[in-house]
Parts: C-alpha cells; sequence; structure tokens
C-alpha cells in the first residue's frame, strides 16, 4: 500500500492500486465534529449513555469517519480529483475516541472520460481500527483529470 500518490493522475491509476493513510481520533475530534454538526446525539455526547449502551462508552458519529474517508481519497491524488460524485458507506463497528483508524482505498473501476482530461474512476474503501476490526467499508466514485488544478490553472 503506497502513502497516497505525490501527483497521482487517472493515468497512474491501475485497478488494484491502493493508498491510504492512519489517524487516531482523539475526544477533540469528537468534540469539534459535535460542535461543527450541532450533535447531541447521546451516544456522542454523554458518557453515562454511552456506558449504558451495547457500545461500552461514546462513539464517534458516523459521518466523521465516512468523511475522513473522503477527505484521505481526495488528499492522496494530489489536486487530480476534480469532482467527487458519490459515496456510499455501510457502518460495521463503532469507533470511540483514542481508535486508530487506517483507511484503505483500492482503485475498482476505470472509466475513460475525454472532456475530463482522464476518467471516472470507482474506489472501494475500507476504515479499520487498531485491532484490524472494520469499522467502515465504502465505495467512492470521483472524476480524475491527467492535469491537476494547478497545472491546468498555469495554461490560461
Amino acid at each position: 500500500m503506497s502513502a497516497g500518490l505525490q501527483r497521482g493522475v487517472y493515468d497512474k491509476l491501475t485497478v488494484g492500486y491502493q493508498f491510504g493513510r492512519r489517524v487516531t481520533l482523539t475526544e477533540t475530534h469528537l468534540l469539534l465534529t459535535n460542535a461543527v454538526m450541532a450533535d447531541s446525539v447521546p451516544l456522542h455526547v454523554d458518557e453515562i449513555t454511552g456506558r449504558a449502551s451495547m457500545y461500552g462508552g461514546r462513539i464517534l458519529p458516523g459521518p466523521l469517519v465516512a468523511g475522513l474517508a473522503a477527505v484521505t481519497l481526495g488528499m492522496s491524488l494530489g489536486g487530480a480529483a476534480i469532482g467527487y460524485l458519490e459515496q456510499r458507506e455501510v457502518f460495521k463497528a463503532p469507533v470511540k475516541p483514542g481508535d486508530t483508524i487506517t483507511v484503505t482505498w483500492t482503485v475498482l473501476e476505470k472509466v475513460d472520460k475525454e472532456r475530463f482530461r482522464g476518467g471516472i474512476v470507482t474506489f472501494g474503501g475500507v476504515c479499520s481500527n487498531q485491532d484490524g476490526v472494520v469499522a467502515l467499508e465504502c465505495t467512492g466514485v470521483a472524476i480524475i483529470t491527467n492535469e491537476p488544478e494547478e497545472q491546468t490553472m498555469e495554461r490560461t
């Protein structure tokens, strides 16, 4: 697995290619997500409720984990991801403050699109915790160009 494409562009992506990153999600991530999303779900904000739940403690909001996956995809493609078309998630296990999540994306399919100077790529994603437990499985579909934005801007 690569740490990510430095200047990843459409032609360099091959079916089966993998990339990703690892992030430890802290109490701060939980609190900031709750504040930004105006989230007051008891499983996210109330330790007593969390402890009494089947999870044994507070859990992070699913959109935070899904967002981490999406951002990892975009950040790893060096400006070549010019449009994120779709992401579908299946939540498999909770993520708790202190968990270290490894996001891994795999190129599943490519469809050439001349007008994008690249094409549409379908990715399969997995977010696993430090124990190898899969917390999230997802697919993402993005427009990937051979000419990242900074190169396109230089030509104009």
